[in-house]
């Protein structure tokens, strides 16, 4: 018996299991539990007594079927007998059949079953003259009806009223009142059990655009494609929302559109969105999937339904990208990468203390990155198969883009690989960049940080610059590896004034494009980038920059010499000096500063700048010297007063520092509040920092 009744149960599970695993559009497997009362009636009736039964039943809803569903059931009775001397019967049982929903009204769901199963039945008897058990199997049939009242987008209250007619045995009447529940998610409100009715909203034409990882964020607000839903009812249906999901790739449908009322006959037009999981950058080849589009929507009568449809889509590999909008390169510029910032932090701490104070510090950066990549060993090689002269011009052409990482391992990429490692490099320091783009050919740009009044003034090949928004931006040829920044610059520059005359020129601020375009970097692998060689990367980084140096020196001191050889002035002598003096050439500024004094004696501005050579080579007795006689020459010049205080507290003479301090205060106060001299308290609020570019403040008339 026992056996017999766990070997149902099994098959009846295992038929349920059948039924998940062949599911269809949005279906559903409902689980109802119940016990019942069981009442005699017809066959045999006057030999039974009432007994209870409990009902545990399985519907597997799908709803192209229209409400028609498969349904199994079990149950469990006790059944008292009035014949005497005799207690009662246990029955297991199981069935199989059908049932059809159909909505009635607002939230009510009913439904008609019918099915056909067997019993074991296992009789007790209790005669005076002995005791025994007596079996017997037998086939039955059942037929009802039942109504829900939804607890829950999951969970039903159900009340069934149905016949059981055992073959040759007995007849009753049943009335159950139980629960129904499903672990299927259910997203609409409404009715519980999905209505059977026909569908009253088409899903049609659905168009897919291809799916690229690289911009797994963008589709969340941006749509994958679209679709036509029509009401194809004769009456208004409301609270339409559509939703779009790729099972691979999505945690759960991503919710499109909202439409708050669909009138008969109507069709609109809806985005698809998605939000894709991270784990979509792991694909590497292309494939295609199976996306669907749902629907749910309320009837004139306020029941629930659903709609849903199915298209393929292509999902291509994380290093695709099509060239229809040149700001989506924007998303391959990894700034975080591990191997990205391994590299450029470590070039910067090698050339720290090779940097000149007369030079533009992201120009000088740009050297040192520029130069360290060369190092490394990077060749340019275009793609065979898709060059980006051919894909820029062929935007529905699908290009293959290195992340920063891929470049770096292979040691080879072309001018948009390049332009994304560039770009990574300086973002991970913090140098804003831009990606320029002519026919055929992207290359990138950094932004200096000047207006470009400042960048005329400090920079002699100013013309060679890109003026944008108020901002001043240098041009990289990335693809040249056999030469400095110089070069890279000027060929650069020469390739955006092209494209300016010929109108073919397009520039995008790093910064603009990634909020459309979110970077998206490679997940870390515990693996590690071989750093440039420290001495190799200080040498040509030292030689790049002597050349940037004597061009800037060039440029100011043409005019200055011309004016020497005709009349060596003091102002001429000591401006020229100053020149020198910016750009931490230290021995010829002392010639001109010691130039200028031969002239004249008392001239204060040569004085002062003599002074603070003395003080940068921590000749603090000869600064004073210089300070003084300054001080001499001028009585009421303020700068000579703050610079005799600071050497004099520096030389312990604290009485008169402080001195020479007042008497600068009365002549300036607010720029004696700001300076500091080397050796005394900051004052007035002054940063210490200042204490230390204090004697690179070099003086002309």
């Amino acid at each position: 018996m026992k056996r017999n009744i766990l070997s149902l149960l099994f098959g009846l599970l295992l038929l349920g299991s059948i039924f998940a695993e062949n599911e269809g559009q949005s279906p559903a497997l409902w689980w109802g539990i119940a016990p019942a009362a069981t009442l005699p009636l017809g066959l045999n009736a006057s030999y039974f007594s009432t007994g209870v039964t409990v009902d545990i039943s399985g519907e597997y809803v799908i709803p192209a079927w229209h409400g028609f569903a498969p349904l199994f059931r079990t149950n469990f009775s006790y059944v008292p007998l009035s014949v005497s001397g005799v207690g009662a019967f246990y029955q297991a049982a199981g069935a199989i059949g059908a049932e059809y929903r159909f909505n009635l009204f607002a939230p009510f769901t009913g439904r008609v079953f019918a099915d056909l199963g067997y019993s074991f039945v296992d009789l007790i008897t209790h005669v005076s003259s002995s005791a025994g058990y007596f079996f017997e199997n037998n086939g039955f049939t059942e037929a009802g009806a039942g109504l829900s009242y939804p607890l829950s987008p999951n969970i039903a209250l159900r009340f069934d009223v149905f016949y059981t007619y055992y073959f040759q045995l007995y007849g009753s009447l049943n009335l159950s009142l139980g629960v129904a529940f499903t672990t299927t998610p259910q997203t609409a409100p409404g009715t519980v059990q999905p209505s059977g009715r026909p569908r009253l909203l088409d899903i049609s034409d659905i168009h897919l655009g291809s799916v690229f990882p690289i911009f797994h964020a963008y589709y969340d607000d941006h749509p994958v494609g679209s679709a036509m839903v029509k009401n194809t009812g004769a009456k208004p249906l409301t609270d339409v929302r559509v939703g779009f999901i790729i099972k691979q790739y999505m945690d759960g449908p991503k919710e499109s559109a909202t439409i708050a009322e669909l009138k008969p006959g109507e069709t609109r037009e809806v985005p698809l969105y998605a939000l894709f999981k991270s784990t979509i950058l792991d694909v590497t080849e292309p494939t295609k999937v199976t996306a669907e589009v749902d629907a749910a929507y309320k009837e004139s009568d306020g029941s629930q339904n659903q709609a849903a449809a199915t298209a393929t889509v292509r999902v291509y590999d994380r290093n695709a990208m099509t060239w229809d909008d040149d700001r989506k390169a924007a998303a391959f510029v990894s700034a975080k990468d591990p191997w990205v910032l391994a590299i450029s932090n470590n070039v910067t701490a090698m050339v720290r203390d090779l940097r000149n104070p007369g030079v533009v510090k992201n120009l000088e950066t740009a050297i040192a990155f520029h130069d360290a990549l060369r190092i490394y060993g990077l060749a340019y090689s275009p793609n065979p198969s898709t060059p980006y002269s051919y894909t820029s011009t062929h935007p529905e052409t699908v290009d293959f883009l290195k992340f920063p990482r891929q470049t770096l391992t292979y040691r080879a990429g072309d001018c948009s690989d390049f332009s994304i490692l560039y770009a990574s490099f300086f973002e991970s320091v913090g140098i804003e960049t831009a990606f320029i783009t002519v026919p055929g050919h992207i290359f990138m740009a950094i932004n200096l940080d000047l207006s470009p009044g400042e960048a005329k003034a400090e920079l002699a090949e100013s013309g060679d610059l890109i003026y944008m928004d108020g901002k001043s931006w240098l041009p990289i040829e990335t693809t040249i590896r056999d030469r400095g920044l110089l070069d890279a610059w000027g060929e650069a520059a020469r390739e955006w004034k092209q494209g300016l005359a010929d109108k073919t020129a397009a520039f995008y601020p790093m910064h603009e494009a990634w909020k459309i375009y979110q970077p998206v970097g490679l997940a870390a692998d515990n693996t590690s980038v071989q750093i440039p060689a420290q001495d190799l990367v200080r040498l040509a980084f030292g030689a790049e920059l002597s050349k940037v140096v004597d061009n800037e020196i060039t440029s100011r001191v043409k005019s200055l010499d011309q004016e020497i050889q005709k009349e060596p002035t003091p102002k001429a002598l000591n401006s020229r000096g100053v020149v020198y003096a910016r750009f931490s050439r230290l021995e010829p500024a002392e010639k001109d500063f010691l130039a200028a004094v031969k002239v004249k004696t008392d001239y204060v501005y040569a004085l002062l700048n003599l002074g603070n050579l003395a003080a940068l080579r921590s000749d603090t007795r000869t600064s004073y010297e210089y300070y003084s006689r300054a001080v001499q020459a001028a009585p009421g010049n303020t700068r000579a007063l703050l610079e005799l205080a600071g050497a004099a507290a520096a030389m312990g003479k604290r009485d008169e520092a402080d001195a020479d301090y007042a008497s600068a205060k009365k002549i300036d106060p607010q720029l004696a509040e700001r300076y500091q001299a080397p050796g005394q308290e900051p004052r007035g609020g002054t940063r210490a920092s200042e204490a230390d570019t204090r004697s690179a403040d070099w003086t002309e008339e």
